[in-house]
């Protein structure tokens, strides 16, 4: 509510009767002046008008404008018109200057005229436009006397406003009276608004609301704060009694306000003994050490004491003072907020559903989270029992109160990592996630970093969070390193129990192939046409489709560092695992030229050109093809050099490459040249 109220005063209306002459006189124009003048020298010379335009230097033209000029001025009087029309030719002698003409020619002006007002005006000396032709209002019927200044004022008023009292204003008033006999006067009954200062616990009008503040502070005698209503210093219906008004006042740096305009808006009311029957539902008692009469805690960071004191008022630029009922208050610390908490939840425990019922619903009018989930952090850390007792009573808090707890808990459980065995950080988080969301970043990544990311993903898994995972980054780096381990510690992996499998099967394959990294590996290829061969193709069909089926259910896993060598270590095998399943018994030229995979391209074509070396050569050996072919003196150098190239891309290249499709370009030139030398009849 506003502090403003209104007191009542009764100030002077006078009405009056202004009566005068005025002499209204009109100035003649330009073109007036100049017919008049054409007038009186065509009448002179004997002239007719165009002839007296000429006289002028007038152009013929304009003849229309000084036809208009010449019968304006016959209406007024200043010429004697006898012409029946005026037309170019018409003499001056028909249109001759009055005397009266003659006079005001001189004078410049085009009429004089006198005529008798008689209005009536309002005077109200209290408003700061004190003089009104108009002004409505009501008052009482009483005689005052009108002070010769104020006569004067009145005079000057209307001299000074003549279009008000519909006077031309450029005529002149002659013999201006005022006079108030027969004329009401009386008192009207005003009602000014003030406001109680909040600094410094006194009255101030609002504004000027259209008076005169200077009129009433040096003329008006009566009384104006007296005249304010009881009921403005009353309490307000609805809140409390007061029984005792104090008669000292508080520190300084308090602020004051109308015991009307007193509000609570919410939060908690505590009272002291000086106050009774109240009526506001959130209500405690002040403890016996308060300086305060009453205060009420709206939040955490915001709350106000209040003093219920007798002072004297007075009216600021006015000698007047009164006696009166103010309310003083002052704006809280949070030391001294908190300090009132404490103490209305003084003995309350978290465990108890009563206490933590109204533990809650003080948090709730005080729009304060803290003063619940503190306090059931505060007795979570009793022990795993008092954590049951709580969380089971914690199930008839208001919906409003789950969030916010939800959110506390969480953030005290990130806490728990430092402290807590994996084991039992496990069961509180089952105890708690019965009730509460607390699987956010934050707990993820906190236990991923406290326990390590695979330790961590565990216990997130157990204790039913696992939905939490796959949107981790971390969790998806450590299933690719764990992969790529072996996970040689046999850590447990509830979690992605495919990551275990793909981890072994990818030791396997490491060791049957020799392939321990996937960079900088040499490959036997020859491995392709053995038995263990096809046991090889079967484990990384195995691995391949685990790790697709990871990348599905963890897809941040491709962002990971080590995803890449698991794709290439992929790439590898599957390479070896075509040529195994295929065979590497191609034999037609066109087939070779179309084979991407590499191992079979360049196994297939080594056995043939292998065949028909033996051939041509009983008895040679895989180590002496190289050189015979080098040295053939039958084979031409566009033959032997690409079956050379071929022969070392197979020893030397092939191994580090198994993954690597071989060019087209080569693949052409390389098969041509085999079949060069399997077409040929000696190689000597």
């Amino acid at each position: 509510m506003s502090d403003n109220v209104h007191t009542e005063l009764e100030l002077p209306v006078i009405k009056a009767r202004f009566t005068g002459t005025v002499l209204q006189i009109r100035k003649i124009s330009g073109l007036d002046f100049l017919a008049a003048k054409m007038a009186e020298t065509g009448g002179i010379f004997d002239l007719n008008i165009i002839q007296t335009m000429n006289l002028f230097s007038m152009h013929t033209d304009l003849f229309p404008l000084v036809r208009d000029a010449l019968m304006r001025l016959s209406a007024a009087g200043m010429l004697n018109n006898t012409a029946s029309r005026i037309e170019p030719d018409t003499p001056f002698s028909k249109i001759a200057v009055s005397e009266t003409g003659s006079q005001l020619l001189r004078m410049r002006i085009s009429s004089a005229e006198r005529k008798q007002i008689d209005s009536v005006i309002v005077y109200c000396p209290w408003r700061t436009e004190k003089v009104s032709p108009d002004y409505n209002i009501s008052f009482s019927d009483r005689q005052i006397r009108l002070s010769a200044d104020a006569r004067d004022l009145l005079i000057s008023y209307v001299g000074g406003h003549k279009e008000q009292f519909g006077i031309d204003p450029f005529s002149e008033i002659k013999n201006a009276r005022i006079d108030t006999s027969n004329m009401p006067s009386g008192y009207a009954l005003i009602s000014p608004e003030l406001f109680l200062d909040k600094e410094s616990g006194n009255f101030r009008f609002a504004g000027s609301q259209g008076i005169d503040l200077a009129y009433l502070r040096d003329s008006y005698k009566g009384p104006i704060l007296k005249k304010i209503p009881e009921e403005v210093f009353q309490m307000p219906p609805g809140t409390f009694e007061v029984k005792k008004w104090r008669d000292e006042l508080p520190g300084e740096g308090c602020g004051y306000m109308l015991p009307s305009g007193f509000r609570i808006g919410g939060g908690i009311l505590f009272y002291g003994p000086g106050l009774s029957r109240i009526q506001y539902p959130d209500k405690a008692r002040l403890p016996d050490s308060a300086d305060c009469d009453a205060a009420v805690l709206i939040s955490a960071s915001e709350g106000k004491k209040y003093w219920f004191v007798r002072k004297t008022v007075g009216l600021e630029d006015f000698g007047e003072k009164i006696a009166a009922k103010i309310v003083a208050f002052h704006d809280m610390s949070r030391r001294e907020i908190k300090d009132a908490v404490d103490f209305l939840l003084e003995g309350k425990r978290a465990a108890k559903s009563e206490d933590l019922r109204v533990i809650g619903e003080t948090a709730l009018l005080l729009n304060d989270d803290s003063v619940l989930t503190g306090r059931i952090i505060s007795g979570m850390e009793e022990g795993k029992d008092s954590a049951r007792k709580i969380l089971a009573a914690a199930g008839s808090l208001d919906d409003r109160c789950k969030e916010p707890l939800g959110r506390a808990l969480e953030k005290w459980l990130c806490g728990k990592t430092e402290t807590e065995s994996p084991e039992d950080l496990e069961q509180l988080l089952k105890l708690i996630s019965r009730s509460y969301d607390v699987y956010g970043d934050d707990l993820a990544g906190s236990v991923i970093s406290g326990y390590g990311p695979v330790r961590g993903a565990e216990l997130l898994y157990r204790s039913g969070a696992g939905f939490v995972l796959p949107g981790n980054q971390m969790i998806s780096d450590a299933a690719a390193e764990l992969i790529l381990s072996g996970n040689p510690a046999g850590e447990p992996c509830s979690w992605l129990p495919d990551a275990s499998a793909a981890a072994r099967i990818l030791g396997e394959l490491k060791e049957k192939t020799g392939v321990k990294d996937c960079d900088g590996y040499v490959l036997d290829c020859g491995i392709a046409e053995t038995g263990e061969g096809k046991e090889i193709s079967y484990l990384e069909n195995r691995y391949s489709a685990l790790l697709e089926k990871i990348l599905k259910d963890y897809p941040l896993i491709s962002n990971s560092p080590g995803y890449g060598k698991l794709a290439k270590f992929g790439s590898v095998f599957a390479s070896l695992s075509a040529a195994v399943s295929k065979g590497c018994g191609i034999r037609r030229s066109m087939n070779l030229k179309s084979e991407n995979n590499p191992i079979r391209f360049c196994l297939s074509l080594r056995k043939l050109l292998s065949e028909r070396m033996r051939i041509a050569v009983p008895g040679i050996k895989d180590s002496e093809i190289y050189g015979t072919i080098e040295k053939s003196g039958s084979l031409s150098d566009d033959v032997k050099r690409p079956v050379l190239e071929f022969l070392s891309y197979c020893d030397e290249t092939l191994p580090r490459a198994a993954d690597v499709p071989v060019g087209t370009g080569e693949r052409n030139a390389w098969t041509d040249a085999v079949f060069e030398i399997l077409k040929s009849g000696s190689l000597r």
